[in-house]
């Protein structure tokens, strides 16, 4: 997700663990790491769901435009 990636990168910063090369993010505010997540969740439970948003699309394209919406 395009817009996903740009807040990420607008609102936090990475960093890698030299021992694990694990990513860290450290958010610029909790509220932005709170809807980062949010949005994020919508998106993997659309994703994930295996109906690909059919069964129920509006509520599907609900969750989606609330996503965006969080990353405003």
């Amino acid at each position: 997700m395009e817009g996903k990636e740009a807040f990420k990168k607008a609102h936090s910063s990475t960093s890698k663990d030299p021992a694990t090369q694990k990513e860290t993010v450290k958010w610029d505010s909790k509220a932005n790491e709170e809807k980062f997540l949010r949005a994020q969740y919508n998106q993997r439970f659309v994703e994930n769901d295996g109906s690909l948003g059919v069964h129920n699309y509006k509520y599907a394209r609900q969750l989606l435009m609330d996503s965006l919406s969080h990353l405003e």
